[in-house]
């Protein structure tokens, strides 16, 4: 259930008082019949004029705001971290990929067989005739 929503039968204060909890600024507290609502309105009251418990509601407030933002600061840093590690991963990658691609032609050159290569390498055969190709061109 919210303050908007209601299910089966609800009893009349019940069915007030999520009026008022809907939009408190709205309701006629004082057509009100239901001494929750006016409790609950003075209560209210109460808490907007205590300076003591506005200020630490205030701090409160700050306090909150202040653990938010150094959350946000940690995942950041978090989210940075991963991401270069996982740049620094892809970058090694194509640096290995890339020294045995150069190794293969090399080889290639020396005329060593694309057998032999790819072997050497555990490459498939394919793709030491496209680097032999890629040689040729």
């Amino acid at each position: 259930m919210n303050t908007k929503g209601h299910i089966g039968n609800i009893s009349p204060e019940l069915s007030e008082l999520l009026k008022y909890m809907n939009n408190p600024n709205a309701y006629p507290v004082n057509q009100s019949e239901n001494a929750l609502i006016y409790k609950i309105e003075n209560a209210v009251n109460e808490v907007k004029t205590n300076s003591k418990w506005r200020d630490e509601f205030m701090i409160y407030h700050l306090k909150q705001r202040e653990a938010e933002l150094r959350g946000e600061q940690v995942g950041e840093a978090r989210g940075e971290a991963r991401g270069e590690a996982r740049g620094r991963a892809e970058g090694e990658a194509r640096g290995r990929a890339e020294e045995r691609k150069e190794n293969v032609q090399n080889l290639l050159r020396a005329g060593v067989t694309e057998d032999l290569i790819a072997k050497a390498f555990n490459l498939p055969i394919s793709e030491v005739n496209a680097i032999k190709t890629q040689l040729a061109n």
